[in-house]
């Protein structure tokens, strides 16, 4: 909502002055609400710009998995389906942020992977199909190529990321 209702240009975006102004002029109550305590006081980065800010975080969250949305999936339900690790390995990896739709497709093919491969383990999911997307961005412009490519190629990964673990664990 936040994304969808503050209509800014990624350049504004970067300003932290935006993010700052919004946690602690606009809505301290919400950042306090959100991340406070009756015992402790709120962390003041959750107040100023940078990637713990209350507000920004979201915000570029929501830009990340929005600039090309996957066919599959909303926006809204990759926001919410993934949890705070699978965001921040979707969203604080530089070199694979910022390649439009990347975001999107990994938190798909995460989503993906999890309903067809059952029982793993979420986090190491992640973690190996992000490795194996950097290791494969060396030799492929990520960048360059069609959505569908795109989509095929982090689907290929989950896949064979979540193969491995299937074949690795012990039956409980």
């Amino acid at each position: 909502m936040l994304f969808a209702r503050m209509h800014i240009a990624a350049a504004e975006a970067a300003r932290g002055g935006v993010w700052t102004f919004l946690a602690c002029i606009v809505l301290p109550d919400i950042v306090r609400w959100r991340f406070g305590s009756a015992d402790s006081a709120t962390s003041l980065e959750r107040y100023l710009s940078g990637r713990r800010n209350t507000f920004q975080r979201l915000w570029w969250r929501a830009f990340y998995l929005g600039t090309r949305p996957h066919a599959s999936y909303s926006v809204e339900h990759l926001v919410h389906a993934l949890g705070e690790d699978e965001l921040v390995q979707v969203t604080e990896r530089p070199s694979l942020a910022g390649i439009e739709g990347l975001a999107a497709a990994v938190a798909a093919g995460m989503l993906d992977a999890r309903i067809k491969y059952e029982g793993l383990a979420r986090r190491h999911l992640m973690r190996e199909a992000q490795k194996r997307l950097l290791r494969l961005s060396s030799f492929v412009s990520l960048e360059s190529i069609s959505a569908e490519s795109l989509d095929l190629h982090v689907a290929q990964i989950f896949e064979k990321v979540a193969e491995l673990f299937a074949t690795t664990q012990k039956p409980n």
